[in-house]
């Protein structure tokens, strides 16, 4: 069988509680990269084509109606947060702090899961020498029902005794069938 230690980590690699828990804080860890993205320079390209009618006042006086002509743009703006009153600064912390209660959850989850499988573990190879135990006094049992027989069955033993060991060998396989049955 697995030792302990691999159990453990089967356990905390496929568990899914383990695995939301892990999920929320990367994802917390993200929150802080986005917040810290407010104190990096920004670069803006904007563009635009199109048809362009111009029908107002001027345009009538000058050109005896409206002025049609093709519209072109293209623009480019570079902005660089220089104080901002510490709001990025405070984002970024309140950020961290979520992802800091993240860990912590990961870390409670990953320890009360651990602890669920240990203590499985454990109640399992105890249960292993339970059976044993209890399949050794079994064989135990079924010797000393079989001297007694056979005194008996010589004249030198009493009924009452034999009856006495038919009923502590039937209790002794029932507690082996009980323990055969844990599951």
């Amino acid at each position: 069988g697995a030792d302990l230690r691999d159990v453990v980590s089967e356990a905390l690699s496929s568990n899914p509680d383990v695995a939301e828990a892990r999920n929320q804080w990367r994802a917390r860890r993200e929150e802080v990269r986005r917040a810290e993205g407010g104190f990096l320079p920004s670069v803006d390209l904007n563009a635009g084509i199109g048809y362009e009618s111009t029908d107002s006042p001027s345009t009538r006086a000058r050109d005896g109606g409206s002025n049609e002509l093709t519209r072109r743009e293209l623009g480019l703006t570079v902005r660089q947060m220089l104080f901002d009153g510490w709001g990025t600064r405070s984002e970024v912390e309140r950020q961290q702090a979520r992802t800091d209660s993240a860990a912590a959850r990961l870390l409670a989850v990953g320890e009360a899961t651990a602890l669920r499988v240990t203590e499985a573990y454990v109640d399992l190879l105890r249960f292993g020498e339970l059976y044993a135990i209890s399949e050794e006094s079994l064989a135990i049992h079924r010797r000393i029902e079989d001297q007694i027989r056979l005194r008996s069955e010589a004249g030198v033993g009493r009924r009452a005794d034999y009856d006495q060991v038919r009923s502590r060998v039937a209790l002794a396989e029932w507690g082996g069938f009980v323990f055969a049955n844990l599951d």
